[in-house]
């Protein structure tokens, strides 16, 4: 099964709103947080704010001491811009990366064979968004 995995710019404003990274998220309809990795969040410079809530998973129930209070989110090559608020943080989330979308991929299927996607440097989703969580303020 293929989840919905898109590569996307996540910008964190702090003290400067150029700072961004690209990376993949799992656009996940029926989560009801955000969650990004430990990892990326450090990468991004985000300030971390106490959490301390319980996330029940299908697999696992886990404590969050962790979230970041606001980010931002854009496609690559895409105008709109979400706010995501409370975005919680783990040292690992749900491992969909055998969904991210190629060109090799792509090319199996007629109706997907026009469509390109970005070879980025990591190969790992770092962000799953709750679509719901996702308000535009372009």
């Amino acid at each position: 099964m293929l989840h919905k995995v898109v590569p996307v710019k996540v910008k964190v404003w702090l003290n400067d709103p150029s700072k961004s990274l690209i990376t993949w998220a799992y656009l996940d309809e029926g989560s009801e947080v955000s969650v990004c990795t430990t990892a990326f969040a450090k990468q991004l410079g985000a300030k971390f704010t106490s959490a301390n809530v319980k996330m029940c998973t299908s697999n696992a129930v886990t404590r969050v001491n962790w979230k970041i209070d606001c980010m931002h989110v854009q496609g690559v090559d895409e105008p709109e811009i979400f706010q995501v608020q409370k975005t919680l943080v783990q040292d690992a989330i749900v491992n969909v990366d055998s969904s991210i979308p190629t060109d090799e991929l792509a090319s199996l299927f007629p109706h997907l064979r026009d469509l390109t996607f970005p070879r980025l440097v990591s190969n790992q989703v770092e962000l799953l968004s709750n679509q719901v969580e996702l308000h535009s303020h372009s």
